[in-house]
């Protein structure tokens, strides 16, 4: 079985791979997927027990990851091999693929030399992979430095059918939403600003989290389904967006997320996000000393004026190609260029 892309990552609908392989289909650009997850962890999923392999049994399970990888790999014979992060793939599997011809991509979320999301395998392959594709330009002089054969800019995205909004509803908590796991810095910026507003968290690993100013937070400590993302964004006075030091953001999904998906959006200051939505107009900026005035500011606002601006950043984000299926594209026209790919 000869198909074009096969695609390793985590398998389940809104992840990195599930997505690409739906806007693949749409196409009718051929795949197969090899799901890291069940390969490595248990399904469906048991907490206590994928912590147990994760701690005796990880050298074991990751060799046979990598063996079945290589099966597949044997058994399909795709044009490409398209990686999503990659951290469990050794280099010896990387090496072998490329020695039968295949193209290796390798698109991941993290940036590659974030300490919390990297590993020796995935800094040892890094020279062998043909074409790493990175939401960070102004890191590529680095990543060249470091061996990398070639790389392709790709900003993040929104995805269509989980993001966009379908109706619109007007803002009506006056409260601050905060969307995604916990974090240190992320729970120091909350329990700041809940001294005088009140903060609703939608993300896993706050639940044991003891805050100063905790009677004004509700942990809800659930992660959004799709038919929910974007009618409850948009009750919000302000969605908080975060950037993570670590992975070197200028942007972020949700960055693209909350205004798809039609909220008012309160994003931590990057130049390259400034050049997309426009701070009071579309929606707003803070940094690190600005964010409880920013806040004071944006809650004086009228609703009005507030679903006003809202709506901006709707059109904003929605003309500006950044939806999950153009990022796809650009990446097969990239390799149509290349003369790579021929559909």
């Amino acid at each position: 079985m000869k198909v074009d892309f096969l695609l390793y990552g985590e398998y389940w609908p809104g992840s990195h791979i599930y997505e690409i392989a739906e806007i693949l289909k749409d196409n009718r650009i051929s795949y197969h997927i090899f799901d890291f997850y069940s390969e490595f962890y248990l399904r469906p999923s048991n907490r206590y027990l994928n912590k147990l392999i994760r701690i005796f049994f990880f050298r074991y399970k990751e060799k046979k990851l990598n063996n079945a990888l290589c099966k597949a790999f044997s058994e399909i014979v795709p044009r490409f091999l398209f990686i999503s992060k990659g951290v469990n793939i050794q280099a010896d599997t990387i090496k072998f693929i490329k020695n039968k011809g295949c193209i290796i991509i390798n698109w991941s979320p993290d940036d590659f030399f974030n300490p919390f999301n990297t590993s020796k395998n995935l800094i040892q392959s890094f020279k062998f992979l043909d074409l790493i594709i990175t939401a960070r330009d102004f890191r590529i002089p680095f990543y060249m430095s470091q061996g990398a054969n070639e790389c392709f800019y790709l900003d993040w995205y929104y995805i269509e059918r989980l993001h966009k909004r379908k109706n619109i509803l007007p803002i009506s908590k006056k409260a601050i939403c905060f969307i995604g796991t916990y974090s240190t810095k992320r729970e120091k910026i909350l329990d700041s600003i809940a001294k005088l507003f009140k903060v609703t968290i939608y993300g896993y690993g706050w639940k044991q989290k003891r805050f100063v100013n905790g009677n004004n937070i509700n942990i809800t400590n659930v992660v959004l389904r799709p038919n929910e993302y974007s009618d409850i964004v948009q009750e919000y006075y302000v969605n908080l967006n975060l950037l993570t030091e670590e992975n070197f953001d200028q942007t972020n999904q949700r960055f693209y997320e909350i205004p798809a998906a039609g909220g008012l959006m309160l994003s931590e200051f990057s130049e390259r996000q400034s050049q997309i939505l426009k701070d009071g107009f579309e929606c707003f900026y803070f940094n690190e000393n600005s964010l409880i005035e920013t806040l004071e500011y944006i809650f004086s606002l009228s609703i009005d004026r507030l679903q006003e601006i809202r709506e901006r950043g709707h059109v904003g984000i929605l003309n500006s190609g950044s939806s999950m299926s153009d990022r796809v594209m650009s990446m097969i026209n990239l390799l149509n260029e290349k003369r790579l790919y021929h559909n």
